[in-house]
């Protein structure tokens, strides 16, 4: 068998033709691969979607890889692509970003867009929401826990040695005085104006008492108040964007981004540890106390 194909190697039309054979195959598979995917080769244009779908904070994202991407864009346009309840003062680096782009950008909210979330989202040009997503719930809230009365009762007394009169605002084993409420308040007022002058200055707000009142609407509501353009799904977003770039949605490269950190699983599994012990101690307590 060997021999044979030495044989049939060694003349010379032969060897020819199997490599015009070869040569051709190769040319045909590679034109049938650039057909196939013709798309990636002939796009015009690249748009990123950004997907925010989780608390907005250090913990559960990349914020400062997030800021960069924005800060240093590429694309030629860009869609977020919003389902997360809010976050912390992390947003405001993000919408900073946001702001400073100059490239056409859709905010579609698919279940949840509110707090620091619309934020982000208000900074876009143009707005999507489903007809039940929950939006809006602009302001701002502190919340924290006070042990005190749970302290006394069963006898505890916190010492607490501090130099610097409010060193320990908002202390959870003490109460806050009325002047220490005025502070904190004032402190979130300062942060909330921000955010709220931010949403003003981007929409076109109807109704302006019901929108800053910090109440939340699904997106019909949301739609008559002004807090978003139009109900759709995430084509809607898609299409409002190639309308935006004066080109078919089919010449363009969504580009899919998520700036969520990965928890490792031994965190997650420390993690239910912790609830499980941390509740198990919480029924015994009610038990000691009941």
């Amino acid at each position: 068998m060997i021999s044979f194909i030495r044989n049939i190697w060694k003349n010379r039309s032969t060897k020819f033709f199997i490599i015009l054979s070869v040569v051709f195959i190769f040319v045909i598979a590679l034109a049938a691969y650039v057909i196939k995917n013709a798309g990636y080769f002939i796009h015009k244009k690249t748009v990123y979607v950004v997907k925010i779908d989780d608390v907005i904070s250090y913990k559960y994202m990349d914020i400062d890889k997030l800021s960069n991407f924005l800060e240093n864009f590429k694309g030629d346009g860009l869609i977020l692509y919003i389902d997360s309840p809010g976050g912390g003062l992390e947003t405001f680096k993000i919408v900073q970003a946001i702001k400073n782009l100059s490239v056409p950008k859709v905010c579609y909210i698919k279940y949840y867009g509110t707090s620091a979330a619309y934020w982000i989202c208000s900074q876009a040009d143009y707005i999507v929401a489903e007809p039940y997503a929950i939006t809006g719930s602009i302001g701002g809230v502190i919340m924290y826990m006070n042990f005190a009365g749970l302290l006394r009762k069963i006898g505890v007394e916190p010492v607490i040695i501090k130099e610097g009169r409010l060193k320990d605002l908002g202390n959870p084993y003490r109460n806050l005085t009325e002047h220490e409420k005025e502070i904190l308040h004032r402190k979130l007022k300062i942060f909330v104006d921000k955010f709220k002058n931010d949403v003003l200055n981007k929409r076109n707000i109807h109704n302006r008492s019901a929108v800053l009142s910090g109440e939340w609407f699904f997106g019909i509501e949301a739609k008559e108040l002004g807090l978003v353009d139009n109900l759709g799904d995430y084509e809607t977003a898609k299409n409002i964007i190639a309308e935006e770039l004066n080109t078919s949605k089919n010449d363009i490269a969504f580009v899919e981004i998520s700036f969520k950190k990965e928890e490792l699983w031994i965190s997650k599994i420390f993690g239910m540890v912790l609830d499980f012990i941390l509740k198990r101690s919480i029924e015994n307590l009610y038990g000691v106390l009941g």
